[in-house]
């Protein structure tokens, strides 16, 4: 086995069932135990992919988990990592697409 092109470090995922019987994906798991920015973004950007593919999920949310919902609190990774996906125009882009053509 070889990480995917692109990739800086393997992550842990488990499904995870949700309340409303639906099925949520979490990734970072505990393998690693010091993540960047950039390590938490390419995260969030395989479990969206694995949720579309495996779980069949049209438009997968991607959040992150932080101590608090202000853009203030957190490691300061977290909060990086939040602001690249929001500035990910390729991943807006991806979903405008979806919206538009399915």
């Amino acid at each position: 086995m070889q990480p995917l092109k692109g990739i800086q470090r393997p992550a842990l995922i488990s499904v995870i069932p949700t309340v409303d019987g639906e099925k949520s994906v979490m990734l970072d798991l505990g393998a690693n135990i010091d993540c960047d920015a950039e390590n938490l973004y390419q995260f969030a950007l395989m479990g969206s992919i694995f949720a579309e593919n495996s779980l069949n999920l049209v438009y997968p949310r991607i959040a992150l988990l932080n101590i608090g919902s202000e853009d203030i609190k957190g490691h300061k990774s977290i909060r990086d990592a939040a602001v690249l996906l929001e500035n990910d125009t390729a991943l807006i882009i991806l979903v405008l697409l979806k919206v538009t053509f399915c």
